[in-house]
């Protein structure tokens, strides 16, 4: 986890550790998926926006915020 990502997730959780510690992650298949998540809308608008912070609100399996993260990787941008 990035220094932002581990340090919104100790704000939101106030302290008390990662939501996500000791999740048997091994034991699950990935199963991302999204209508229309792969869409190069959702890249170029990470692009060009730059955002600080994405949020998707209604999120089914996360095949869209995988998209947006991954331009965001691309272009080396951790968004804080």
């Amino acid at each position: 986890m990035t220094a932002a990502a581990d340090g919104l997730v100790r704000l939101l959780h106030r302290d008390r550790g990662s939501p996500f510690a000791g999740f048997p992650a091994r034991l699950y298949a990935r199963d991302a998926q999204g209508w229309n998540s792969d869409h190069p809308f959702l890249a170029a608008t990470i692009r060009e926006a730059r955002p600080r912070l994405v949020v998707e609100v209604g999120v089914w399996k996360g095949a869209s915020v995988i998209t947006m993260a991954r331009a965001m990787r691309e272009m080396d941008h951790d968004g804080a």
